[in-house]
């Protein structure tokens, strides 16, 4: 039986001045894996124009399964606008209010959840509450077993987005870095437990 991988959060477009590249971490997670010969699916939104169409193109091209990408008739799909300052260092501009912004829970996902090995997530997909909340729920319906790949997105795009409390700039980098610091705790403690026993 095949690995079972879904990829959840951002689907999108990297446009330079040239040519329009696809992108989105969790869609490029299950792109790979599929071309690894994983069983791999997407849960995500795109807008119903071109880019939409083109980006549920490629992910069928690398073997990805779209059941569960929808198409938003009210939002774009996902843009990255990237500029080349004289020194070819990059600069992005993410689209405001794209498809994936407006992730919805159904009863299909939770199916798709309690059934897969690993869900590849990030910072950016859940910087909208609709999305946030999707993808926590998702989350929290894999098995235990279940590897969860998370991607930390650079915080620029996330905290230009709205009002939200929950990312406003002081708050979350607080709680990265209280999160943080409690992982390598609990880390230390399970090596020093495992250092103790081993008689070391």
């Amino acid at each position: 039986m095949k690995f079972k991988l879904v990829g959840i959060g951002e689907v999108l477009w990297d446009v330079y001045p040239d040519a329009a590249h696809f992108g989105g971490a969790p869609a490029n997670f299950a792109c790979h894996a599929a071309s690894l010969g994983a069983a791999a699916w997407m849960v995500s939104a795109v807008g119903a124009d071109d880019l939409g169409e083109r980006a549920l193109a490629k992910l069928r091209e690398h073997g990805v399964d779209c059941d569960h990408i929808s198409r938003d008739e009210h939002h774009a799909t996902g843009r990255v606008l990237v500029t080349l300052n004289k020194s070819g260092q990059p600069a992005y501009e993410f689209a405001a209010d794209p498809a994936w912004d407006h992730l919805t829970w159904s009863d299909e996902l939770s199916v798709l959840a309690e059934g897969c090995d690993a869900v590849c997530f990030g910072t950016l997909s859940q910087r909208s509450s609709a999305s946030r909340e999707t993808i926590r729920r998702f989350i929290s319906a894999t098995p235990a077993t279940a590897l969860r790949v998370f991607d930390v997105n650079p915080p620029s795009a996330i905290l230009r987005h709205g009002n939200d409390p929950h990312l406003a700039p002081t708050r979350l980098r607080r709680e990265t870095k209280r999160r943080g610091i409690a992982h390598c705790r609990r880390t230390l403690r399970a090596a020093r437990s495992d250092a103790t026993r081993n008689g070391n």
